[in-house]
C-alpha cells in the first residue's frame, strides 16, 4: 500500500494533473484485478519455476499439450481411489510398490530403480531414474561404468517418500 501511495505522489509531482493521476490509478486497479482473476482461473500454481510467458503462450503450442489428458487423469484418479486407504499406513517401499510405480507406468515412463551415482559427499541412490521408453532405458542402463551415458538420456531423477510425509 505504501508503495502504491508513493507511486501516486511521484506521478502527481511529475504531472501536477490530478485527472491524469486518477486515470492512471483506475487503470492500475483494473489491470491488477484482471491479473488476479486470470491467476485464479489458471489450472496451475507457478512459483517462479517457469515464466508466465512460457506457460501461457509457448507451452500450449507444444505437441504434448495437444494430447487429451482426460484418459490419463481418469486412470490416475481411479488408482488413487483404489489405493487411498491402503497408503495411509504404508511405508515408503509399500507406497512405491502400490502407487508410485503404477503412476509412473500410467504416465508412460520407463524407470530404473535405486541406481548408484557418484555425487558430492559420496555415492547417492535416487529412487528412480526416468526414461522416455524401455529401449532408451535398456541402452542407458547398459553403460554400467559410464555414469554420463547412463544419465544423459534420462528425463528426470525421482525421489519417492511414504504417503503423507512432511516435505518441509
Amino acid at each position: 500500500m505504501k508503495k502504491l501511495l508513493s507511486e501516486i505522489e511521484e506521478r502527481y509531482r511529475r504531472t501536477e494533473d490530478a485527472l491524469e493521476v486518477a486515470d492512471w490509478v483506475r487503470e492500475s486497479i483494473r489491470a491488477y484485478s484482471e491479473g488476479q482473476i486470470a491467476r485464479r482461473k489458471r489450472p496451475y500454481r507457478n512459483y517462479g519455476l517457469f515464466s508466465e510467458h512460457f506457460l501461457v503462450n509457448r507451452l500450449p503450442e507444444s505437441e504434448e499439450w495437444r494430447e487429451d489428458p482426460e484418459p490419463v487423469r481418469a486412470k490416475l484418479q481411479r488408482l488413487y481411489r483404489e489405493k487411498e486407504a491402503l497408503l495411509k499406513d504404508a511405508n515408503e517401499a509399500q507406497t512405491e510398490e502400490e502407487f508410485i510405480r503404477p503412476v509412473l507406468e500410467v504416465l508412460g515412463f520407463a524407470y530404473w530403480v535405486q541406481d548408484t551415482t557418484k555425487a558430492t559427499g559420496g555415492p547417492q541412490r535416487p529412487d528412480y531414474v526416468l526414461y522416455p521408453d524401455e529401449d532408451t532405458k535398456r541402452k542407458a542402463v547398459g553403460h554400467k561404468t559410464d555414469e554420463v551415458k547412463r544419465y544423459a538420456p534420462a528425463l528426470a531423477i525421482a525421489e519417492a517418500k511414504y504417503w503423507g510425509r512432511d516435505m518441509t
